[in-house]
């Protein structure tokens, strides 16, 4: 993870499944921090961060992730049920589009420059995902807010993303984190045999866009072995032996 940022909001250990898609095939979201929670200084946001306490893997078939992120500068505080999709982000700006892997720990997410004004900042996800309920959940960490984060969420074949109303509302919403360009270039990000195992390559991306290498050191040598491999299975028993010769 990065080791800098510019702005965050909340810390607690609740968790929610409606933040990134996979518990259900389509997700929408949106959820909103106002200017005293973020700190009310304007800033050119380049990443944000969503902090996963577990996930499960796309199951063989299931569809990858994909979310699309808009964001939104306005003086509101609180957010109500019932309003279409179409509705919700209507003049936000679309800061990412496309497919995310997921890991345990912080999850930064490169997006599009997006200029806040230091006011509220609204946050729009659109996401799908596993095509059976609870097929690959992502559970994020969130704390208590009061009418701060609506969403709605299905496994409808017949769904259609912007005529949706979000019809549910929860007591919490994501603990977050706000990266700048000087965050995403004065952070160290180390990379280890016992992370990822045996490297045959210097640098791997999959499944990107909209990415910045920048002031990078790649270091020449063999990577240490990878994890211990589980153990193997018990072989089976032995014959029996054979029957002795007879006595003279």
């Amino acid at each position: 993870a990065y080791s800098t940022y510019s702005a965050s909001w909340g810390s607690g250990s609740n968790t929610l499944s409606c933040v990134i898609p996979g518990y259900y095939e389509h997700l929408l979201n949106h959820f909103v921090y106002t200017s005293s929670e973020l700190g009310g200084e304007a800033m050119s946001i380049r990443a944000i961060g969503f902090n996963v306490s577990s996930f499960s893997d796309v199951p063989s078939g299931g569809a990858t992730r994909n979310v699309t992120i808009y964001l939104k500068n306005s003086n509101v505080t609180s957010l109500s049920t019932g309003n279409t999709w179409s509705t919700t982000i209507s003049g936000a700006t679309q800061v990412y589009s496309g497919t995310i892997n997921i890991i345990n720990g912080w999850n930064v997410i490169p997006i599009s420059q997006f200029n806040y004004t230091g006011g509220s900042l609204q946050v729009m996800i659109l996401g799908t995902g596993c095509t059976t309920s609870g097929g690959c959940s992502v559970s994020v960490y969130c704390s208590s807010a009061t009418s701060q984060f609506v969403y709605d969420q299905t496994d409808s074949d017949s769904y259609t993303a912007s005529t949706t109303s979000l019809s549910s509302i929860s007591s919490y919403k994501p603990n977050i984190r706000l990266y700048t360009a000087s965050d995403l270039n004065n952070s160290t990000t180390i990379v280890t045999a016992s992370d990822y195992g045996i490297s045959t390559y210097a640098v791997h991306l999959s499944n990107c866009n909209n990415y910045d290498i920048i002031r990078c050191n790649l270091q020449s040598g063999n990577a240490s072995a990878g994890r211990t491999g589980a153990s193997g299975t018990g072989g089976s028993s032995g014959s029996y032996g054979t029957a002795g010769n007879s006595g003279g």
